[in-house]
């Protein structure tokens, strides 16, 4: 794939994220309390989870490895982080949700799997073989560590709630 249509599907797929972020104003998304039975057929929400996460690891993974481009230690860390986030949002979380008596629209379900087809291809295919100037020296640079310190923190955050709720 030539880098005009790369930057054109990625130029597509911003412009569909700005449409979907207007349309929720007037639409309310068929999930969680906003369930509507007009919404088609159910699923349970863990089972949700599973089959609407899946994609985006898988695609990601398979970009980055059969790319073309140069693989600093950087893309290879990155889809390490990658991977870890979507590995628990399919295999951990789902198995945590305490309402596994929930159920979500397939549909819900669909759309998700469109869009982490979209995000895994995007990012796989860029860290495949467009990464350009993304080498090593990025692990000291001040954005890096800025980043990575507020995802610790977040997730320390986090886990302080989770536990002074059990």
């Amino acid at each position: 794939m030539g880098t005009n249509l790369f930057n054109t599907l990625v130029y597509s797929w911003i412009a569909l994220a700005v449409l979907t972020f207007f349309s929720l104003f007037f639409v309310s998304a068929p999930y969680g309390r906003f369930i509507r039975k007009k919404w088609g057929p159910e699923i349970p929400n863990w089972l949700g989870w599973i089959i609407m996460e899946l994609p985006s690891p898988i695609i990601l993974t398979y970009c980055i490895i059969s790319g073309t481009g140069e693989k600093p230690l950087m893309v290879w860390f990155l889809m390490g982080l990658w991977l870890l986030h979507y590995i628990h949002r399919t295999f951990v979380y789902p198995f945590r949700i305490t309402s596994r008596n929930k159920k979500m629209p397939f549909l819900i379900a669909l759309m998700a799997i469109f869009f982490n087809i979209g995000n895994g291809f995007f990012n796989g295919y860029y860290f495949g073989n467009y990464v350009g100037d993304l080498n090593d020296y990025h692990f000291t640079s001040f954005s890096f560590l800025l980043g990575l310190s507020a995802c610790i923190n977040c997730l320390s955050s986090r886990r302080s709630l989770s536990s002074a709720r059990s």
